[in-house]
């Protein structure tokens, strides 16, 4: 399945799937421990805002549903 045309989420809407807060999703998803669910890409240069790719398809997978 391809999973990257499914519709995105934001990382409040996944920590709350999880049950989990937000900041443990940026850091799992940054250090790629959550890669099932999405990815974090670095900021671009002179910005410090890191941008997250979670998709919902896969974070329903991930936690079973």
């Amino acid at each position: 399945m391809n999973y990257e045309n499914s519709e995105r989420i934001s990382v409040n809407e996944a920590a709350k799937i999880l049950g989990r807060p937000a900041q443990y999703v940026r850091l799992h998803l940054r250090d790629g421990s959550l890669r099932e669910i999405g990815d974090a890409k670095p900021p671009a240069p002179g910005s410090s805002k890191w941008t997250y790719d979670i998709y919902k398809k896969r974070l329903l997978k991930y936690v079973g549903g």
